[in-house]
């Protein structure tokens, strides 16, 4: 079974705010690339599409900003429907 340390993820749950949840999670360390990955993707389920920072979407192309927010709204749709906790 695959275990991941909870300490990095801890400002994920501890802030509402998509921003400081990401940045802070990457500020604790630890395998930072993968750590922020992660928390990118459970702070988009949590907050929804509508709280990722306009300004780090408008570094992105049109392409990828659509694919993120198509991916973030499905996460939430998810979790909507009872599948994730």
């Amino acid at each position: 079974m695959w275990s991941i340390p909870c300490r990095p993820y801890y400002p994920i749950f501890a802030t509402p705010d998509f921003e400081a949840a990401v940045v802070g999670t990457f500020n604790q360390g630890e395998d930072a690339d993968t750590t922020r990955a992660l928390a990118d993707m459970l702070a988009g389920a949590l907050c929804g599409a509508q709280a990722l920072p306009r300004r780090w979407l408008g570094r992105l192309e049109r392409s990828a900003r659509m694919a993120i927010t198509e991916q973030t709204s499905a996460l939430l749709a998810l979790r909507v429907v009872g599948l994730v906790a």
